[in-house]
């Protein structure tokens, strides 16, 4: 089965989904398997069936009944003894009133200029495939079932096993296909096309229904009873309603679907407790507020705060009975992640919109920060920092599954003083740059132009080929070595020539980063022939410690893929000298990588145009 949720105009409906197969038998079966396990309110029947008379490609029928034609006595003559089942009474009201809608709100969950007809009328049901109108099949169908409109092979099965439980149930088909013109070109695409024509047209249904004696937004029966959110609000009265509140929002824009947030428009102004657990008990989901209160405890700790003993108590008394441990002892440990935190300037202002990314193997990425978080250049260690804590608290991971951060910086950003970025640690502040080496820069302008951005991921897509193993060194062809000393605009000339003419080149080692707008002519240079890496040192390096640089940097390409960025990141510690006074502790490494993009891209090209 698989599970989801789905927000209507009466209820939020917890929806289980299953696929039968072919066949009355092997459909009630399933259904009769789903009813006794799940216990629902209501069961649909989604599918496709073929045209007898009346419909074209793409309609949708609901089965007002369904004709269980298999059943004859066989004698001398053969006497058809017809069994029939119904849909629910509700639910046809339900699709009728659709139906008759001057404006059908069903029809906007099609794609736009798609305007299928929608038929009430009865469908046949047999284990038989019918696929000509010159069958005995079809000609049996028209004399005993003269009414039926479609034909398909589950429907009464699946209505027979929820009429023996008593629940609601309808049946919607959509038309793939017409007995006469049958196309098996197209079949696939038919299928394809009815199937969601009567997706769309069931969960509308399912969108107006309301079930009976039940109060509007709400289940029937609370799967949280209402005394027992009154010890968790006794827990909360002491904190800080705004803090709580923020932290509420966050989980919820976290825990629930687009759809669902609907149904809760005060979510954005949150401003007492009331409406906190207002909206607990209308949504009545215990796992929401259980993560709601994780991420206060993990707000307490980030922020040196002790956390009450009657919030823990409650957390790990309301925790799932499959968590074997609380997190307030010791988070859960989760794959080997990489941080990506994308800093995109904002005209006329010393802000920037920040973007905060965890990505894993394992599951889809994470969005760390809403899509209106700003900071400034200057804050920038705060924003890493807060982009672990928000880390730690939505994928319950510690600092140490944290195996690479991976910077998009605008090249107008390093004339900003990003070395001396510090984050948090305990009462003090240590800089990034230091104490985290895995760090990995990369530059944001290319992926903001789309025009461009085909071209140069071309280009350095065949570049990165030349050094993706480089277990025997980088060949000289492939990089480019800058002396330490300060570089002039003669120089700048000189190698952007040579880039220009070596097909080829592909690293670029920099003894000293060159400042003001030397540094952005680098960056420009770096942007258009398409250096996939750039090693520098954020110190100037005298004479004698030039030699160690490119040593060092020689050895973290002859030891490790740069394209692995989980493994590269470690290599790079491992060459680095801890000795507080070499300049070598402040190497630092932009790496661009063609097929690795921020999750959030679109988003960022939208705001630059």
């Amino acid at each position: 089965y698989e599970r989801g949720r789905f927000s209507g105009k009466c209820h939020t409906w917890e929806v289980l989904l299953v696929e039968t197969g072919e066949g009355n038998d092997d459909a009630s079966r399933e259904t009769e398997k789903a009813i006794q396990y799940f216990k629902p309110d209501v069961v649909l029947f989604i599918g496709v069936a073929g045209g007898l008379k009346d419909v074209e490609l793409g309609d949708v029928v609901v089965a007002a009944q369904v004709y269980g034609y298999e059943s004859v006595k066989v004698g001398e003559t053969v006497q058809p003894r017809i069994k029939t089942e119904q849909s629910s009474y509700a639910l046809l009201n339900d699709a009728r009133a659709e139906v008759r809608s001057e404006q059908p709100e069903w029809l906007q969950r099609l794609p736009e200029g798609t305007q299928p007809s929608v038929y009430i009328k009865p469908i046949a049901a047999g284990e038989k495939l019918v696929a000509s109108t010159a069958s005995a099949v079809y000609q049996f169908l028209r004399q005993y079932c003269s009414d039926a409109i479609a034909v398909e092979m589950e429907g009464y099965g699946f209505l027979r096993a929820a009429y023996a439980n008593r629940i609601e149930c309808l049946v919607v088909r959509g038309i793939s296909d017409l007995i006469d013109n049958k196309n098996s070109n197209t079949e696939p695409t038919r299928q394809q096309d009815a199937s969601r024509n009567a997706a769309a047209f069931a969960l509308q249904i399912l969108s107006r229904h309301q079930i009976e004696n039940s109060l509007l937004d709400r289940p029937l029966q609370s799967d949280v009873p209402s005394d027992d959110w009154n010890p968790l609000r006794e827990c909360l009265y002491t904190e800080d309603v705004a803090t709580i509140a923020q932290l509420f929002r966050q989980t919820a824009y976290e825990q629930l679907s687009e759809l669902e947030r609907c149904n809760y428009p005060e979510l954005d102004n949150l401003g007492s407790l009331d409406q906190i657990f207002a909206i607990l008990r209308r949504c009545d989901r215990r796992d929401l507020a259980v993560a709601w209160v994780k991420r206060i405890i993990d707000d307490a700790r980030n922020t040196n705060r002790e956390i009450p003993t009657a919030i823990a108590t409650w957390y790990r008394n309301n925790l799932p009975e499959e968590v074997a441990e609380s997190p307030i002892k010791k988070p859960l440990q989760t794959s080997e992640a990489r941080l990506l935190l994308t800093f995109q300037p904002i005209d006329d202002s010393d802000a920037v919109w920040v973007s905060a990314e965890l990505h894993q193997s394992d599951r889809e990425p994470i969005s760390l920060f809403e899509s209106d978080y700003k900071a400034k250049l200057s804050d920038g260690g705060q924003c890493i920092n807060d982009a672990l804590g928000a880390a730690k608290t939505k994928a319950n991971c510690d600092r140490s599954d944290i195996v690479s951060f991976e910077i998009f910086l605008s090249w107008l950003h390093l004339v900003e003083p990003v070395v001396s970025w510090t984050i948090k640690s305990g009462m003090r502040r240590r800089p990034l740059w230091r104490e985290e080496k895995s760090v990995m820069v990369r530059l944001l302008d290319r992926l903001l132009y789309p025009e461009e951005f085909q071209t140069w991921q071309e280009r350095l897509r065949s570049r990165w080929e030349s050094i993706c193993n480089v277990a025997t060194g980088i060949p000289a062809g492939y990089w480019h070595e800058c002396e330490a000393e300060s570089c002039d605009d003669a120089y700048l000339s000189r190698l952007e020539n040579a880039l220009g003419r070596a097909t080829c080149s592909s690293f670029l080692r920099w003894g000293t980063l060159p400042q003001g707008d030397l540094r952005q002519e680098l960056t420009g240079i770096l942007l258009d022939e398409g250096i996939p890496m750039m090693l520098w040192s954020l110190q100037d390096l005298c004479r004698s410690t030039q030699q160690l640089f490119a040593i060092a940097s020689k050895q973290l390409l002859q030891e490790a893929n740069p394209y692995n960025a989980i493994a590269f990141p470690k290599k790079l510690k491992g060459v680095l000298v801890e000795d507080e006074s070499s300049p070598l502790v402040h190497l630092g490494l932009v790496c661009d990588r063609p097929d690795f993009l921020p999750q959030d891209l679109d988003r960022l090209q939208a705001r630059q145009s």
